[in-house]
């Protein structure tokens, strides 16, 4: 009975792995309950060693499905009781792996994905069925029983689940909007001579980012830039522009210009990550002084920074300029003349990067 359960336990969670997969990478999200689903899948969490997390998913569960055939269809003791202790194996991987991922999304992204919780909770099943199944004796039930009744269990649950699978992915909504910003607006609003930007001075590409430093969302699409730059090294420059949106964060403001008076010391770039990382404590922080000290600035420069409102002006031309180019949620990016607003996915983004450096080196020739 449990070797049963396992097996179509493992079919399901094969299903609900394979549609993630076929979403992977995609500009569409699954639907889910609430935007949780978003969040994850367009974090850099989604990824494992250059590959989809689905992926691993998909394989562990195909594994756990054919031992549980193996273990059915075999009358020999030794082949029965490795079939056993493989899927043991796996589910135990897989549970802690599962549960690794939930606290990430819990903890970390403060999004839950529904159908990673239906896999956590099928991988978890899974396992309390294998452990059971050892405290039980051994039996060796007749081929024929167990190949026949495989195949109905196997057949029953795949005609339920891999429909849902089918529609689960073809029901996808777009993760992000993309549009193209004319090309005189660019020019004029994208980027100013005194805007933060890091990467190669040399590079023709630049990636403009319209960050609201109270934003999740803008803090995930941070750690993202850290690998894009990695990845693209001297090919692109990285610009941030303030987009505080004190509607919705009524801290948002106060933060950039703390991040304006700490770039007055040079500490710009470790100012946004540490309001990035201490998006949540900052709830104790009562007024913008008292965050010098904690980012090793001179805490009377930058109190006499906020005060003359030399920092207020410079967040708000980047406010002006994002209203100028139509821009109003964040993280919006900003590649050549592409905008792509919502949470950010990363191959979205590097596919956008890719094409723009395969225009710019097709114009340079065609210039040559």
């Amino acid at each position: 009975m449990q070797r049963r359960l396992i097996l179509i336990l493992g079919l399901a969670g094969f299903s609900d792995a394979l549609m993630l997969w076929m979403i992977h990478g995609s500009a569409w999200v699954v639907n889910c309950f609430g935007n949780g689903c978003e969040s994850v899948q367009s974090s850099i969490y989604a990824e494992l060693w250059g590959f989809p997390v689905a992926m691993y998913g998909t394989l562990l569960y195909l594994a756990v499905v054919s031992l549980a055939v193996i273990q059915g269809a075999s009358v020999a003791p030794r082949m029965v009781h490795f079939a056993r202790s493989g899927i043991l194996l796996l589910a135990a991987v897989g549970a802690i792996f599962s549960g690794y991922l939930t606290w990430i999304e819990g903890i970390v992204l403060r999004a839950w994905c529904s159908w990673c919780l239906l896999s956590f909770a099928l991988v978890l099943a899974i396992l309390c069925l294998a452990i059971s199944e050892l405290l039980l004796p051994l039996r060796l039930p007749s081929r024929a029983m167990g190949v026949r009744g495989d195949a109905a269990a196997i057949g029953l649950t795949l005609a339920a689940a891999l429909p849902l699978t089918l529609l689960g992915s073809r029901s996808a909504q777009p993760i992000q909007n993309v549009s193209i910003l004319p090309p005189e607006l660019a020019r004029k609003h994208l980027v100013r001579p005194d805007s933060h930007w890091v990467g190669s001075p040399s590079s023709k590409i630049d990636v403009v980012e319209f960050a609201d430093l109270q934003c999740a969302g803008c803090g995930e699409a941070q750690d993202m830039m850290r690998i894009i730059l990695a990845q693209y090294g001297s090919r692109i420059r990285f610009v941030f522009r303030h987009l505080p949106l004190p509607l919705t964060h009524r801290h948002a403001v106060e933060r950039a210009e703390a991040a304006e008076c700490a770039s007055e010391q040079g500490k710009f770039w470790a100012a946004v990550d540490w309001l990035f990382a201490k998006q949540r404590e900052l709830a104790n922080y009562s007024s913008p002084p008292n965050y010098a000290s904690e980012m090793a600035l001179d805490g009377k420069i930058f109190s006499a920074c906020l005060a003359s409102g030399r920092a207020r002006e410079r967040v708000r031309k980047d406010m002006a300029d994002a209203a100028a180019l139509g821009i109003s949620s964040t993280p919006t990016f900003v590649v050549g003349d592409k905008r792509l607003e919502g949470r950010v996915n990363y191959g979205r983004l590097a596919e956008m990067i890719d094409r723009q450096i395969s225009a710019n080196s097709v114009a340079a020739k065609v210039i040559q």
